[in-house]
This record gives structure tokens, C-alpha cells and sequence, in this order.
């Protein structure tokens, strides 16, 4: 089950620190992935940290696997994730 929201998101990487690459906008939140629109095409299989703030108040940085990526219009795409966790138990709270 997919939960609508609308609030912006970052793509980045962890090297050290989190360093944001895309911005996108989140559209929707599940147990199991988020989806995004970007203006980026985005590889499919990439491992990337979502960085959904917005929906917690603070930095909250989530890893996931780009499952899809559908042009929409112009250079709007829209990405799903797969979240990507090392233990089950790893999914945040704050997202549900």
C-alpha cells in the first residue's frame, strides 16, 4: 500500500558524509520504496540515499535501489526505489 505525499527530497551518496547529487520531489511512500520525480535520468540498479527531511524534520537518510525510471514530460522523470536496508528492522518509524 502507497501512501501519497508532496514534499521535496535529495539523491546523494554517503562518503563520509551524505553529499546530495539530485533533487527530486516525493510522491509517494510505501514499506517498501518511495517514489520520486526528478529532473534527471537516473541509472536503473544505482544504491542511492534518499534524504526525506521533510517528512521528519530532520536529516533522515534512507538507502534504496533505482528500480525504475519513466520519462514523463521534457526532462521529468519519474524514479522508483527500492528501499535497501541490511536488517529488516531497519525502516524508520518516522515514515509510517
Amino acid at each position: 500500500m502507497r501512501r501519497a505525499v508532496h514534499m521535496p527530497a535529495t539523491l546523494g551518496v554517503i562518503a563520509g558524509e551524505y553529499k546530495p547529487l539530485y533533487r527530486a520531489w516525493a510522491t509517494d511512500l510505501s514499506l517498501n520504496g518511495v517514489g520520486l520525480l526528478t529532473e534527471h535520468d537516473v541509472p536503473i540498479n544505482t544504491f542511492l540515499h534518499v534524504n526525506l527531511e521533510a517528512k521528519a524534520g530532520e536529516e533522515l537518510l534512507m538507502p534504496i535501489r533505482i528500480c525504475y525510471v519513466s520519462k514523463l514530460l521534457g526532462m521529468t522523470y519519474r524514479i522508483g526505489g527500492t528501499f535497501s536496508f541490511s536488517q529488516p528492522n531497519d525502516r524508520n518509524p518516522l515514515l509510517f
